[in-house]
């Protein structure tokens, strides 16, 4: 079993209320580190992106987004796990979409 399949069924095993950033940040900073053969800090700065990512994004969105039925893990999740597998991809547009 490799870090990644570990690291995924310990989330899935927690409460996703008490870890939703991390359910969602830490398997897909893992997988592409994993992949691509990055180092622990490149995993911790790609997690601090998506992070960060998730932050900016629900200062601006919530409460509202929330109030209109929209969970935040789900919704800004998403994009912090894109930008944190695109901080370790780097910043060509092509290595990001996969093309």
């Amino acid at each position: 079993m490799t870090l990644t399949e570990k690291v995924c069924r310990k989330i899935l095993a927690a409460s996703f209320s008490d870890l939703p950033r991390d359910a969602v940040l830490v398997p897909a900073a893992l997988a592409v580190c994993e992949r691509v053969g990055a180092s622990g800090p490149d995993l911790i700065l790609a997690y601090a992106t998506g992070f960060e990512m998730i932050a900016r994004l629900g200062r601006e969105l919530l409460p509202g987004h929330y109030e209109h039925g929209w969970h935040s893990t789900s919704a800004l999740g998403v994009m912090g796990a894109a930008a944190s597998a695109g901080k370790i991809l780097g910043p060509a547009p092509s290595r990001i979409s996969g093309q």
